[in-house]
This record gives C-alpha cells, structure tokens and sequence, in this order.
C-alpha cells in the first residue's frame, strides 16, 4: 500500500515512518520534450504551482476521496481550483 492510500483514513491505519525502508511520495510532472522546449519557463512555473500544495496529506485526502467514489476529474478540478490554478 502506497503512504498516500485513500484507505489509510478509512480504515484508520497507521503510517510507519522509517526513511531507512520506504522511499517517499513525490509526484512528477511528465511532459514532451517537444512541448517542453516551446516554453521551458512556463511549464517549470506551472510544474511548480500543481506540485508545491501535493504534500503526502494533501494526497491522501485526494486519493481518499477518489476511493470513495468522486471522479479523478472531479477530485482533481476541485484541488486545481483550490490553489487558483484553474479557474
């Protein structure tokens, strides 16, 4: 299971913490090289904006709701509007 799993407060699990065992969540953002070199500064600030609020709670909270039965495109457009990335 993954640290950021919907199920960890659903069913009130508890969270090891060993950094000697299990690697960290970080989220990635994947993008063409072809799109990437049309406006490199663009997508590092856009990058940056999606990516800073993803902290391992904020995550599983999203997992958690999407688990839960709300759509991905749901969950995702509500956390996008939430940090007024989207409007």
């Amino acid at each position: 299971m993954f640290t950021t799993s919907g199920f960890i407060a659903e069913y009130e699990l508890l969270v090891v913490r060993d950094p000697g065992i299990f690697a960290p969540y970080h989220a990635a953002l994947t993008v063409r090289l072809e799109l990437y070199e049309q406006a490199p500064v663009a997508l590092r600030e856009l990058a940056e904006q999606v990516l800073a609020p993803l902290t391992n709670e904020r995550m599983t909270d999203l997992n958690r709701r999407v688990a839960s039965g709300e759509s991905v495109r749901d969950v995702a457009l509500d956390h996008l509007r939430r940090f007024d990335i989207v409007g």
